[in-house]
């Protein structure tokens, strides 16, 4: 009992559906403001810092499947090729950090570098994960629909509910 129990809620199967759990969720875009930006006393969107539940939920993941793989990384670092995609996203990744250096707001460079390294890890959870590739699909176009429903609701009775987790207060 306790080894059907263990196998059905393995750590493969919570890293599968929390993938699909954050592609479900990625359109919601739930943020916490940590800081505004600001720009001749203005609003600027590209100085604010955040914090989204989708990263929460990637840092998780990640955290997660490398606990599964780690005793495997140690047996394939020697045989392991890399895929030409990894010099590109390194020689990319080796940009945007230099650029930390010469940024006039470095807390924003370090939060946009930040926030590649957590697109760098959803491209490897996505290329290295074992998941159904339908299901993704099919977490995100509910998830899409779901905002559309909602978009269109509130267009065609001009009305919102106050909703502090969707981001409408």
């Amino acid at each position: 009992m306790a080894t059907k129990l263990a196998k059905r809620y393995s750590l493969r199967s919570i890293i599968e559906y929390g993938l699909y759990s954050l592609v479900f969720l990625l359109p919601w875009q739930t943020r916490w403001i940590i800081k505004a930006g600001e720009i001749n006393n203005g609003y600027w969107e590209y100085g604010s810092l955040s914090l989204y539940g989708t990263d929460v939920l990637l840092l998780a993941l990640l955290l997660l499947f490398i606990i599964q793989n780690f005793s495997r990384f140690k047996l394939q670092v020697t045989s392991y090729k890399l895929q030409v995609y990894w010099y590109i996203i390194a020689g990319l990744e080796l940009m945007i950090f230099i650029s930390i250096f010469v940024a006039p707001d470095k807390l924003v460079a370090v939060y946009g570098y930040a926030r590649f390294m957590l697109g760098v890890g959803l491209f490897w959870l996505i290329v290295s994960a074992g998941y159904s590739r339908l299901k993704l699909i099919y977490s995100f176009l509910a998830g899409v629909l779901l905002q559309a429903g909602l978009g269109i609701w509130q267009f065609l009775t001009q009305s919102s509910f106050a909703g502090k987790w969707l981001g409408m207060a």
